[in-house]
């Protein structure tokens, strides 16, 4: 048995009184009930596929910017410096 919310008891009760309304009321059909519950469903979907989205390019910024935090081995920032200015001077 799953355990009890409250709030999810609240909300489901909510949904149960108003699709009643709408059942009773004589202004509005089956059909038009379904056309909208899917309506607010798709529209539910496509608002949490684009905030999901938003995580994914953040964590993906997050990530990146971390990658260019870190430092270059001090063996190739001097290997870099000499080659740019031609070579070793030993003199």
């Amino acid at each position: 048995m799953k355990p009890t919310n409250a709030y999810n008891d609240y909300a489901f009760e909510q949904i149960e009184a108003f699709l009643s309304d709408l059942i009773n009321s004589d202004e509005v059909d089956s059909a038009d009930i379904a056309t909208e519950i899917n309506k607010m469903t798709a529209e539910l979907e496509e608002y949490h596929a684009k905030k999901l989205n938003k995580i994914r390019k953040l964590r993906a910024s997050m990530f990146n910017a971390t990658l260019n935090l870190t430092t270059p081995d001090t063996r190739e920032v001097l290997y870099e410096e000499i080659t740019k200015s031609g070579g070793i001077d030993l003199i």
